[in-house]
């Protein structure tokens, strides 16, 4: 699969079909200099100037500056469980070109509730539409009921868009004071109606029970959903992810000096692969790095690696 690398103004970001993010370097062209975006925040620590995580969201994070597309071979889709094929446009900000999927392993974004988002950003649940929570549409009446088990055992009328979406699918009358799961029970084709078929405007996010409560990734096809399509999930900060980035490691170094391959038989190392792991020992030809600029202001820390 061929790969484009992406880069941002003020904070780079490659798009991994793996998950998650990379910084890297930026890289402008004379002729074609970056329009200025807001200063990415930061924090010094041990002398080195470090991305704030507390202050950092994808709300915050530079726009794209160049356009680009990639469309995943069917082997990938298979393997991720979902189809990270997309397009951007020069301008857009990540949260509406990256997924929920993308993040799957690395933030763990899936198991937010809104519940749990509300709680870290102010999010008014009571005037949010259904139409803002984008999984919503990508539900049959099958996979809802089996996001959220309870609403087996509620009345249709006392649930709003469930009750619409069978009165507009049905040709027939039906007795809507029958519980869900009755009425599944007894007619296990309407199962697959869709809820993109309704106006998700008309709808407040209460409308149906116990839908903010409930995890992201216990609906179908969280995956393929954006990051600005799951209300102020753009506005949480890294830091305090399900999974969040570490904010700063036990050291920060500058390389001083480094060597070749003197050394022998080291166990400490810094050395390995995804493959392999890391800290992976080094029995012979052992190259080395001396860092500075520890605690201890004038202390060398002597790292070891493996070719």
């Amino acid at each position: 699969m061929e790969h484009n690398t992406i880069t941002l103004t003020g904070l780079g970001l490659s798009l991994l079909v793996a998950g998650g993010i990379i910084l890297f370097p930026q890289q402008h062209s004379m002729s074609n200099p970056p329009a200025k975006q807001p200063p990415i925040p930061t924090v010094v620590w041990q002398n080195a100037r470090l991305p704030d995580w507390d202050r950092i969201t994808f709300s915050n994070m530079p726009a794209i500056s160049e356009p680009g597309s990639f469309q995943a071979p069917q082997n990938v889709v298979d393997k991720l469980g979902y189809n990270p094929s997309r397009s951007w446009n020069t301008g857009q900000k990540p949260d509406s070109f990256t997924m929920l999927g993308d993040f799957q392993d690395s933030f763990k974004l899936q198991t937010f509730s809104l519940t749990d988002i509300s709680q870290i950003t102010n999010l008014d649940l009571e005037t949010n539409k259904l139409d803002s929570f984008g999984v919503i549409k990508l539900q049959t009446l099958d996979s809802l009921v089996k996001a959220i088990p309870e609403l087996k055992d509620f009345p249709i009328s006392q649930v709003k868009p469930i009750l619409d979406l069978l009165s507009q699918n049905l040709s027939t009358s039906f007795d809507a004071n029958q519980t869900i799961e009755n009425f599944l029970k007894q007619s296990p084709h309407v199962g697959k109606l869709s809820f993109d078929a309704l106006n998700l405007k008309s709808y407040n996010l209460d409308s149906i029970p116990n839908l903010i409560a409930t995890p992201v990734a216990s609906f179908d096809k969280w995956q393929g959903v954006y990051i600005s399509e799951i209300p102020r999930l753009n506005k949480v900060p890294f830091s305090q992810f399900p999974n969040p980035i570490n904010p700063v490691g036990t050291e920060v170094g500058i390389v001083d000096v480094a060597f070749a391959t003197d050394e022998q038989k080291r166990d400490k190392t810094i050395s390995g692969s995804n493959k392999e792991g890391f800290a992976v020992p080094c029995e012979k030809d052992c190259a080395h790095t001396e860092l500075s600029g520890s605690p201890a202001g004038e202390t060398h820390l002597k790292k070891h690696h493996k070719y």
